[in-house]
């Protein structure tokens, strides 16, 4: 059978004799897809993903999914419904809320287009990391040259989360970052200082 191929230890080639244990080799021209996995049923009767990728041995170093694009269309795009939701482009710009993203990471809303750092535990004590944005660059290497860092300013309860806010840049003649400016909890600026006065 030209178009089935299997072999001896178990391989399934479609299109071709296969070198990988499925393989499909799509050889027509058109605008038909080379894999189409469809389903339409109502959530009483299923219960399960339509595509389930799982890699279940913790000693496999290798990507659990991988997807290469040598041509020149989108690498991959993520649908709701008839809205594009994600869009990595050629070139690996990726797209959240728009399909021609001009930056590495472009995200896009109707109303509020907002990026959430989020900590989940719930034991916060004063001092602690809640968030980051770092900037990394350098000449011979990479090292932090900026960042925008939030801190617990007191250990968490029910009735009161305090933080602050510093601002790291990194000074003339340096290579590593160093708070240029802090907002503490009680909404006093620092300058060159971790703890402002009033």
């Amino acid at each position: 059978n030209t178009t089935l191929n299997t072999t001896a230890d178990g391989r399934v080639g479609i299109g071709r004799v296969p070198v990988s244990w499925v393989h499909i080799d799509q050889t027509g021209s058109g605008t038909e897809r080379g894999l189409y996995v469809y389903r339409n049923l109502s959530s009483g009767h299923t219960d399960g993903e339509l595509l389930f990728v799982n890699n279940d041995n913790s000693g496999d170093d290798q990507p659990a999914l991988r997807v290469k694009q040598d041509g020149s269309g989108d690498i991959l795009v993520l649908d709701d419904d008839a809205t594009r939701v994600m869009t990595v482009k050629d070139g690996g710009n990726v797209g959240i809320g728009t399909d021609s993203p001009v930056q590495p990471l472009h995200i896009a809303h109707a109303t509020d287009a907002q990026i959430q750092l989020e900590r989940v535990d719930t034991s916060v004590g004063s001092g602690d990391g809640i968030g980051a944005i770092i900037f990394r660059g350098g000449e011979s290497s990479q090292t932090d040259i900026g960042r925008i860092r939030v801190n617990a300013a007191q250990d968490f309860s029910a009735g009161s989360s305090a933080t602050t806010m510093t601002f790291e840049t990194t000074p003339s003649g340096s290579t590593a970052d160093a708070v240029a400016m802090t907002i503490d909890a009680s909404q006093n600026i620092g300058i060159g200082t971790t703890s402002p006065g009033a």
